[in-house]
């Protein structure tokens, strides 16, 4: 009522009145809005008592995987009786390489041969697997009689031992053996000069087909023969899980020929693994990796040759035949046709060899000149010629038609 009519008023004296009393209603009015805004309060933090769930996860963390390469090996070799034995000093359980060593023979000879298992193991991812093998050293070592006489030099500082000393490897099941069925590495079978490059081989990679990878927790086995001569495959029957030393480990090893030039010569290896992860890398090839040791090349022997050549003697008029009718081996190996021309250059080793023609005409006698002779003991071959380290020896077939 005060308000209202000390709005309408023009009177001076009760309008200074009816101000103070608005002023003393709006003070308790302000002061009633506090107070139900602080009950306000109390009512909302009373609402706990509804229904709730709570869902906590605690410790979320990250961690990598690994690759943890491990290695084990079980080797054989040849004994001083040329029995094939266990070989406890190149064969170790599940570990990390630090000092183990797949080979470790101080005197090997012609004819013996040595056999290892090594299991890859790549821990509990899926990896791609690689081995690469590099020759260090070739050492001549002493420099005896024998290797004089079969062509060696007296100053030589390589050896010819890793030119006779073959090897192979091959995916294997375990057991040491090849068996049918299981595949060779043919980039790493032959003699050590070779295949001892430094390149990186694939054990499993995007090469390898339906074993690219090892698969986590998984054993992956690559077997591995060496021979001192010629190492030829002989799988046996997969029927058996029997050791080589019940068997044989499915390789032959012939020593045969003059070696002689190997006497006392070695030669150091260095073998390496390496593992790859395979998830979210599709497309991995061990040739992408640096050599082992890198680009560098070991001294080898510089190949020797033989020289074949065919010479045809006919009477009169006589058309003779082509001298690709004509043929010969070299210390019983392989058959070898004559070229068009007449010569044959070959690649040999270092030290004697043998020739021998095959009979295909009898209406044509054999002689043997220009750097060999014929023999008096084996019809149509040479006896020995020694070849050199580095140079070429000549050996020359002239056939006579002389009809029976």
């Amino acid at each position: 009522m005060h308000g209202h009519c000390g709005v309408e008023s023009q009177r001076s004296g009760p309008l200074v009145l009816t101000l103070k009393l608005m002023q003393l209603s709006l003070k308790k009015i302000t002061t009633g809005l506090g107070a139900i805004v602080f009950v306000g309060a109390l009512v909302i933090g009373a609402t706990g008592a509804f229904f709730s769930d709570t869902e906590t996860s605690t410790g979320n963390t990250f961690s990598a995987g690994a690759i943890d390469l491990q290695i084990d090996n079980t080797s054989y070799v040849t004994d001083a009786l040329g029995n094939l034995v266990f070989s406890s000093s190149t064969s170790w359980g599940l570990a990390n390489l630090t000092n183990q060593l797949f080979f470790n023979f101080t005197d090997v000879k012609p004819g013996d041969i040595g056999e290892d298992t090594i299991s890859i193991h790549a821990g509990s991812n899926n990896a791609y697997a690689c081995m690469a093998a590099k020759l260090t050293a070739t050492p001549e070592n002493t420099v005896v009689d024998p290797e004089i006489d079969a062509g060696d030099s007296a100053s030589s500082t390589v050896g010819e031992l890793q030119n006779f000393l073959n090897f192979s490897f091959w995916n294997d099941d375990g057991d040491n053996v090849l068996e049918t069925g299981e595949t060779i590495i043919t980039p790493l079978t032959g003699p050590a000069s070779t295949i001892f490059d430094g390149t990186w081989r694939p054990i499993a990679d995007t090469s390898t087909g339906s074993s690219s990878v090892i698969i986590g927790n998984s054993t992956r086995f690559i077997g591995k023969a060496w021979c001192f001569g010629t190492l030829t495959p002989a799988p046996l029957p997969n029927t058996a899980s029997t050791s080589p030393l019940v068997r044989g480990t499915g390789f032959t090893c012939n020593g045969a020929g003059n070696n002689n030039i190997a006497q006392t010569d070695g030669i150091n290896v260095d073998v390496s693994f390496q593992a790859v992860q395979a998830r979210n890398n599709g497309q991995f090839l061990c040739s992408s990796l640096p050599p082992l040791g890198g680009a560098t090349s070991t001294p080898t022997t510089t190949p020797t040759t033989l020289t074949v050549n065919k010479v045809l003697v006919t009477i009169g008029d006589q058309t003779p035949p082509a001298t690709t009718t004509f043929a010969f081996k070299i210390d019983g190996g392989a058959t070898t046709t004559f070229e068009g021309d007449g010569s044959n250059l070959i690649g040999v080793l270092p030290g004697s060899h043998t020739i021998t023609e095959l009979v295909t005409d009898p209406d044509y006698t054999a002689s043997f000149s220009g750097g060999c002779s014929l023999s008096t003991s084996t019809p149509r071959t040479s006896n020995p010629i020694l070849v050199a380290t580095s140079t070429n020896a000549t050996c020359t077939i002239t056939n006579t038609f002389n009809p029976l």
